[in-house]
């Protein structure tokens, strides 16, 4: 996890704003549309919170966020956001596999990073994710389509950094290992150091056994934009980054 704490580190300096975007925006709206979560008392945890922008969208709706991330720079711009929040959202420094949180929560989710260990550490996540729900409580994970990075192998797109600098990004996928690797090479400074992270893509019906397996009942699965999937529909999530999983 070292290795990845130090990724995301560099990934924020680079490229995050430290602002609300619609994105986020409609990231908070799926989630809470999918889960049912209604406002008001509802207690929202947020796992591998990046900025915080999506909690603090949750924040303003009304909802209690607690929003946790392992990357410095990230709760930084968190901790921005919670000033003018008066106590609706809390940021936590910390490792999701050993922090310990109050709870429980009506709600947990995580958006974006699922995957980065192996598969027993998401059946460990997942126990933890069990262990925080209140009663009647449910979580949105959202899960790496193999299926979509499959098909993505050995392409590169460039991104501007917000300093101006241009950066490559060129997919690999492990087809024995079923992961997405991700590499990012800065094309304007070759002393600045290449970067990459690598990330378990899972399939429903493999996801769902580890699910199980953590003691959690999977609902239903959605697509990122919310349309609910039906059975196993491969289709459904083939020209897609991911997929939701609705856990109780």
């Amino acid at each position: 996890m070292r290795r990845a704490k130090r990724y995301y580190e560099d990934q924020t300096r680079t490229f995050e704003t430290g602002v609300i975007t619609d994105e986020h925006k409609r990231i908070a709206s799926v989630i809470t549309t999918i889960a049912g979560t209604s406002g008001g008392s509802a207690k929202v945890l947020e796992l591998g919170c990046g900025s915080g922008a999506v909690a603090a969208v949750l924040a303003d709706r009304g909802w209690a966020v607690t929003a946790i991330d392992f990357n410095a720079p990230a709760i930084a711009m968190a901790r921005a956001f919670a000033e003018s929040r008066l106590g609706r959202l809390v940021p936590v420094e910390g490792d999701v596999y050993t922090v310990d949180l109050p709870g429980p929560y009506d709600l947990v989710f995580y958006w974006d990073g699922f995957g980065v260990g192996e598969d027993e550490d998401q059946v460990q996540l997942l126990s933890r994710v069990k262990g925080w729900l209140a009663p009647g409580g449910r979580a949105v994970v959202d899960v790496f389509s193999p299926y979509f990075w499959m098909a993505k192998h050995g392409t590169s797109v460039v991104y501007q950094a917000t300093n101006g600098e241009t950066w490559e990004r060129r997919i690999e996928f492990d087809f024995r290992a079923c992961r997405l690797v991700d590499h990012w090479t800065n094309l304007d400074d070759p002393t600045v150091a290449p970067r990459s992270q690598s990330l378990r893509c899972y399939a429903p019906a493999d996801i769902s056994r580890l699910v199980s397996e953590a003691g959690l009942r999977l609902i239903e699965l959605f697509t990122s934009d919310g349309a609910r999937i039906i059975g196993n529909d491969v289709e459904a999530i083939r020209d897609r980054t991911s997929f939701l999983l609705l856990l109780e």
